[in-house]
Order: C-alpha cells, then structure tokens, then sequence
C-alpha cells in the first residue's frame, strides 16, 4: 500500500489532524500514515467522510477575478456607510430625546466616535450577511458566496474571524499581491466563488 492509498483511510478517520509543514498526519503518532495495509487505530469519522463525499462537486468552484472582488468592496463599502449613518442618526436621536442639550457635531471627539460607529456597522454588516447567507449584499449583485477551503458554507466562528481580519491597517492592499484572496481570506482560510 502506497502513501496516497494510506491518506484516503487517514482523510474520513477520527484520529487525523491537518499539518502544514506536513499535511494530513495520525494525532495518535504525530506523523504520516506509515501503517502497512491497514491501521489497527482506524475508526471512521462518518461526518467527516459524508462531507468529503459532499464536496467533491464544488472543488470545481473556481474563484473570482480581483476585478468582481472590487466591486463587491465598492458595494459593500456603500452599504456599510449607509448602515453606519443610520445608526449614526439613530443614536443621535436617542441621545436628543434624553438630552435636549446634544447636538451632533463632527469634529473633534466626535469623528472618533464616527469612527466607532463605522467599525461596529461594518462588523454587524459583514458578520450578519455573511454567517446567515454566505454572501454580503456586493456579494448578492455579483453573484458570488463566500466557502471556506473544501467548499462548504464556513461557520460562524470562521466568518467572525474573517469578519474581524479585515479591521487589520491596509488590509484592502492585500489585493495587490498574486492571487485573488485577501489578508482576511487567507486568515479564514475562505474564498470568494461564483455561486451556481
């Protein structure tokens, strides 16, 4: 038995972990598969392998030019001000309402607080739309999802960390490099693809 004839057992067994200085290893010897024609430890991780199974179509997802990754960041950065100023006026109502002295002004500490506004409705946008649908309102336009590395909709742990990846300084540069992911892709360990 060869080493790819051994990692299809280690890829549906419980007992495999992803390294990757090595790739798929046993968490039980801390090494590749290296057992002869079969392993004494094999136990089958069902929902590992129905997932495999499940996506063996959409490996043939191939993800998006950097030129609809743009527009979906022109739409998104739209919506996400539009949110922010909604939520802008909205406290400033409130805030009138208790004390007829508030008026909003920017300036100063103000354009701090614009600031606070902006971050914490891009992360409601972001998070929302992406851990509910996959997919942000840019994304809905240009008719892309978001999938993380087997092609699967991520989790809500995983678009959080996306989420919160792209509050890193000039991380919209990150475009500019080889390949059509982001810093906040690659954190997540997602990709943006065309949506079938």
């Amino acid at each position: 038995m060869n080493q790819e004839q051994r990692l299809e057992f280690c890829k549906v067994c419980t007992k495999q972990r992803f390294k990757y200085s090595q790739g798929i290893i046993c968490s039980l010897t801390d090494s590749p598969a290296d057992f002869p024609d079969n392993c004494i430890d094999f136990e089958v991780d069902n929902e590992l392998k129905a997932r495999l199974f499940r996506t063996v179509d959409t490996h043939q997802n191939i993800e998006v030019s950097k030129t609809i990754r743009f527009v979906n960041y022109i739409i998104d950065s739209v919506f996400c001000t539009i949110l922010s100023i909604l939520i802008f006026v909205l406290i400033g109502l409130i805030l009138r309402y208790f004390s007829n002295s508030f008026e909003i002004s920017m300036g100063g500490d103000n354009d701090y607080f614009g600031l606070f506004i902006y971050i914490f409705s891009m992360l409601i946008y972001y998070f929302g739309f992406e851990s509910l649908t996959g997919r942000s309102i840019g994304k809905y336009f240009t008719n892309t999802k978001v999938v993380d590395y087997d092609g699967m909709k991520p989790n809500s742990k995983v678009i959080f960390k996306r989420t919160i990846s792209r509050l890193i300084p000039l991380e919209q540069f990150s475009f500019f490099g080889t390949e059509n992911s982001g810093l906040h892709d690659n954190l997540s360990k997602t990709r943006v693809v065309k949506n079938k």
